[in-house]
């Protein structure tokens, strides 16, 4: 038994990313979003309620000041679509999964603390030649 939760513990979070992927590609284009968004990861909760999608926006702009603003006006139009993405998410595991979880969204800060070190590191480096 323990064996068949361990393989749940880990399918459901891989087709919940699979899936909501492909939901963001065709509803949020490129085109109309300025922002380029991507799952970096989904975590389950133990009793299949909840699922936290974690993203990732590379903004398509050049001001930097302007790159926020374009990631919260995404993230909100993501919050606002949650219902449809709810039952889009359904549609295609509904066969597949006992629940289907809530949907929550958070911005994933990896990638930008991974450039906020990068400056820092170039910075140094600069400073000490």
């Amino acid at each position: 038994m323990p064996c068949i939760k361990i393989m749940k513990k880990h399918r459901v979070p891989k087709l919940l990313h699979g899936v909501v992927s492909t939901y963001l590609m065709q509803n949020f284009p490129l085109a109309s979003a300025k922002v380029f968004i991507t799952v970096t990861e989904v975590n389950v909760s133990p009793d299949g309620a909840m699922a936290k999608v974690f993203l990732s926006f590379m903004p398509l702009g050049d001001a930097t000041d302007n790159r926020e603003k374009q990631v919260k006006a995404v993230m909100e139009m993501i919050e606002s679509e949650k219902p449809s993405l709810k039952k889009y998410v359904s549609q295609h595991l509904g066969k597949k999964l006992r629940r289907i979880p809530s949907l929550y969204f958070e911005r994933d800060q990896s990638a930008l603390k991974a450039s906020q070190v990068s400056q820092i590191l170039a910075k140094w480096s600069d400073e000490s030649t």
